[in-house]
């Protein structure tokens, strides 16, 4: 998740980092179409920054992608444990986009291909930087249309709440369905709307401040509370009805598509 002053800039740069810097996904039409039959997601850490795997935090993704999904007839591989995730060595404490794409150079190992669509998530002990300064409040990015997600720890860890311990877990949680949800193709990053809910001046998101894809939902504070709205209704779907139409319609384009 990204602060909505950076987003525009932001989009523009991880919207180019599909050319030989790195490699591609497959595009929004043919991932959500029927060639491609399973959903990969490949898990890496630094040690201290590992994710959560306690109370079961990994079942909250797991539900919005098979939703995001449905109907398209879909397998999600998914890595719960740590002992299904890699360590790696990284010492940095900031991370340029650029620096975050040699990361995913040296440690991915899984590519999309054929009946399988993969994605490269990362774990880091430290801090996006826009090229410009250290950002704390940037919980994650994804980068374009490479399929990399990543997740800064420590602006993570920096909304627990002694009395709430589920919000971290909930937030980092949100964090990658939402930097998930732009890596597939919302809001119109990929998947056309099927109505009018882009709000197109703030980037790849959605009109609906109680959807996961809103812009408000992005930075800590913010992300905080909607973690906090949303544990209190117990609903484990964060897109809204609207993001889910855009799913289910590119889903029906792409099985009718010759």
């Amino acid at each position: 998740m990204r602060t909505p002053h950076l987003l525009l800039a932001l989009l523009v740069v991880l919207g180019a980092c599909g050319d030989d810097a790195a490699p591609s996904q497959p595009s929004a039409r043919t991932l959500f179409g029927p060639t491609i039959r399973r959903v990969v997601l490949e898990v890496d850490y630094v040690r201290g920054a590992e994710p959560y795997t306690d109370m079961s935090a990994w079942e909250l993704f797991t539900a919005n992608a098979n939703r995001l999904f449905q109907g398209a007839g879909k397998t999600f591989e998914v890595p719960t444990a740590l002992g299904q995730m890699e360590a790696i060595t990284e010492a940095g404490t900031e991370f340029t986009t650029a620096q975050l794409l040699a990361v995913a150079d040296a440690h991915r190992q899984r590519r999309s291909a054929g009946d399988t669509a993969t994605f490269y998530l990362v774990w880091l002990n430290g801090y996006y930087h826009d090229g410009t300064r250290r950002r704390t409040d940037v919980l994650g990015v994804s980068l374009g249309t490479t399929g990399i997600i990543a997740v800064f720890k420590p602006v993570v860890t920096a909304t627990a709440q002694g009395s709430l311990p589920y919000v971290a877990r909930f937030l980092e949680q949100s964090t990658i369905i939402h930097e998930f949800g732009h890596a597939v193709g919302l809001v119109n990053n990929g998947v056309p709307p099927a109505s009018a809910h882009h709000d197109s001046a703030h980037g790849a998101h959605c009109t609906n401040e109680a959807c996961v894809m809103n812009h408000s939902n992005e930075g800590a504070a913010a992300a905080r509370m909607f973690a906090l709205r949303y544990m209190s209704t117990r609903n484990p779907v964060l897109f809204d009805q609207a993001c889910l139409d855009d799913a289910a319609a590119m889903v029906a384009t792409a099985r009718s598509a010759p």
